[in-house]
């Protein structure tokens, strides 16, 4: 199973606008200090960087098919990019069930680097 790394002009829009709308929303939760906001800013930053990836692959409903059900079913992924919306899903999940927040540094940097990794995404398959 191959996914595309075609990307047509609205959904590479898409992708680059989840991007630096992501990227705001790690600005704004490193200048707070209530664990509750930046928690929430950084899940909203995650769910943008996922949707980036989403929309550089061109359909941005289909790479989570692939991803749940390869997932569900144990297969060994092969496609990077299937990985990578596994990892920032289930690192989202983890943060969003975590029975305390983990300390903000420790958000702030998860996300950072997941909206580094969709950037990374988005910029290579322009």
């Amino acid at each position: 199973m191959r996914l595309t790394s075609f990307c047509p002009e609205s959904d590479r829009a898409w992708a680059l606008r989840y991007v630096r709308e992501a990227m705001v929303d790690l600005s704004l939760a490193q200048e707070l200090n209530n664990p509750e906001t930046v928690m929430e800013l950084a899940l909203i930053a995650i769910r943008k960087a996922r949707l980036a990836v989403k929309y550089a692959l061109s359909q941005p409903e289909y790479p989570e098919v692939i991803a749940d059900e390869l997932s569900l079913r144990g297969f060994s992924l092969e496609e990077a990019s299937a990985r990578i919306l596994i990892k920032m899903r289930e690192i989202a999940h983890s943060l969003s069930e975590a029975e305390h927040p983990p300390a903000k540094e420790t958000m702030i940097e998860t996300t950072r680097i997941i909206v580094n990794a969709a950037e990374s995404i988005v910029e290579t398959l322009r």
